[in-house]
């Protein structure tokens, strides 16, 4: 019975939707006959927290040193944005120390096959590829974001961001496999892979549910400064003032501060703002709407993971993004979402109003081969390879 080490960051109730590939890759592999164990962090009151998230598998924890913590605490305040002067891939590189003692301790108790790290957050990295390099492990990067090419990350110098090109490209190429949910994840990045998309879990899915009586736009997820939101509220305001005073449009997530005080400022009745829910909550409140917005095209080529959750609850997908970029092209391909440029305001109302008119709501039929537990057996066979060669 193979043995399996997931190295995350985040264990539930700690998670957020980057707990949410490993987590399903957990129990894919326990209905499979492995054991899988997580090495998570310890203490973190400050991190996002979802008491809806559960698994079966259980954790080791390892301690952020409060040394650093302090220090942390300090120079975001000194120098807010620029976190990359001081730390090691991400501010929460403190943990890493302990993961690795915590993790060879693991392993004189329950010797593991291999390892799958889930970044970011990117210190994850570092973790599993000094236990690989100690223990003699097979590792597998999985990568869910950008760390080069990413608009969350201020890199102040080009400079800056060559040096930890480099180290990033080193530290990659140390692991076994590479896996990514988009190209963008591994852009910049000239080093073998396999893409395996995030996908959604059917299991969120199940059972009936209605649509809410008033006609829904909804964007569940953090709302990112770089976000155009004035580029959409003037193609909404071109919807027909008819349609307008029957409809709403939804924002349930963080950062919404910058969403009510537009509302305020510009008397935007139809526009309803809630702060972060328990993802059941969200994932309830994404399949009672009738449109649903991904946004992050418009400000990065990364492939939204949200689009997948969307496209499942067979509402309108309006996805914002660059024409040409990765995202528009996905959609193109795919079917599962409607490309909109933020820079035409018309093109988003006409895009609102045809939804308006739509009276079924059935997913796409080509949904089911971008399910998580599609993704996870993919993950899986990768990591069975690695298995069985380490044991010739």
């Amino acid at each position: 019975m193979p043995r399996l080490l997931i190295v995350s960051y985040a264990y539930p109730p700690l998670g957020g939707i980057a707990i949410i590939r490993a987590l399903t890759l957990a129990r894919k592999a326990m209905d499979e006959g492995w054991e899988v164990a997580f090495l998570a962090v310890a203490n973190d009151p400050l991190y996002l927290r979802d008491e809806s998230l559960s698994t079966k598998a259980p954790a080791v924890y390892a301690y952020r040193y409060p040394i650093y913590l302090i220090t942390n605490r300090f120079l975001r305040r000194l120098l807010p944005g620029k976190r990359l002067l001081w730390s090691f891939l991400d501010s929460f590189y403190d943990w890493v120390p302990d993961a690795v003692h915590v993790g060879k301790k693991l392993y004189k108790k329950w010797p593991y096959d291999v390892i799958f790290a889930s970044a970011p957050r990117f210190s994850s990295l570092r973790v599993a590829r000094k236990l690989k390099e100690s223990l003699n492990v097979p590792a597998v990067a999985d990568l869910r974001d950008s760390f080069i090419y990413n608009f969350a990350i201020d890199y102040i110098h080009p400079w800056i961001r060559r040096f930890w090109h480099i180290y990033y490209h080193n530290l990659l190429s140390k692991f076994d496999k590479i896996t990514a949910v988009d190209y963008n994840a591994i852009r910049g990045i000239n080093l073998p892979h396999e893409i395996i998309y995030n996908g959604f879990d059917e299991e969120e899915f199940s059972g009936d549910i209605q649509k809410f009586e008033t006609f829904t736009i909804g964007h569940i997820g953090t709302i990112y400064p770089q976000y155009r939101i004035e580029s959409l509220i003037k193609g909404i305001l071109k919807i027909p003032l008819e349609l307008r005073n029957r409809m709403r449009v939804l924002f349930v997530g963080d950062n919404t501060d910058v969403i009510r005080k537009m509302k305020n400022k510009m008397n935007l009745d139809f526009i309803e703002v809630r702060s972060r829910v328990p993802r059941d909550e969200a994932i309830e409140i994404m399949r009672r709407c009738h449109v649903l917005l991904v946004l992050s095209g418009a400000v990065t080529d990364a492939l939204g993971a949200k689009i997948f959750e969307c496209a499942r609850t067979g509402a309108t997908v309006l996805n914002f993004a660059k024409p040409g970029s990765i995202p528009w092209k996905f959609a193109e391909e795919t079917g599962l979402a409607h490309n909109v440029a933020f820079d035409r305001p018309r093109e988003i109302a006409k895009a609102i109003v045809h939804a308006s008119k739509r009276e079924s709501f059935d997913p796409p039929k080509n949904i089911q081969q971008y399910s998580r537990d599609a993704a996870s057996e993919q993950l899986l066979d990768i990591l069975s390879d690695l298995v069985k060669s380490s044991r010739h």
